[in-house]
């Protein structure tokens, strides 16, 4: 991945500060020296938006979020944090193994389900039964690998 330095830094969207995009996109800005400036939005719908309208030349979004686009041709995948394969994308597209190796530091992400700490225990039994049932659908696990 080659960033034209001599045009200044380059703008790109992202759907928040403080999201996982933004640590994951800020982390690379800074260990790859790309020196690049995050405008942020009102999360991916207007990310999007900016980019469809050509508002925004590039933009970090959770493939999510990027896949119905992707799919459609409306956008396209420059760099992706994670095996692109992982996601039924096309392998080529580079990602942070291919372009810096193994060893590149990244932060890896972590997303909880959480409740109130006082939530009675029979709700976080019939939650935790509910997410459990949800989880081993078919369906849902199609879906997910889709």
């Amino acid at each position: 991945m080659t960033v034209p330095k001599k045009n200044g830094n380059i703008k790109y969207g992202l759907p928040g500060p403080g999201t996982n995009v933004y640590f994951r996109t800020e982390s690379l800005n800074r260990q790859a020296g790309l020196k690049m400036v995050g405008l942020p939005r009102q999360g991916d719908a207007e990310l999007i938006t900016g980019l469809l309208g050509k508002h925004i030349a590039i933009g970090a979004l959770s493939v999510t979020s990027a896949r119905p686009q992707l799919e459609a041709g409306k956008l396209r995948a420059l760099f992706s944090f994670d095996p692109p394969k992982d996601f039924g994308f096309d392998p080529s597209i580079p990602d942070f193994a291919s372009v810096f190796g193994k060893s590149f530091p990244d932060i890896p992400v972590r997303v909880y389900l959480i409740a109130p700490a006082k939530t009675p225990e029979n709700i976080i039994q019939l939650r935790e039964k509910t997410i459990e049932t949800i989880c081993k659908n078919p369906g849902f696990v199609a879906d997910i690998a889709k």
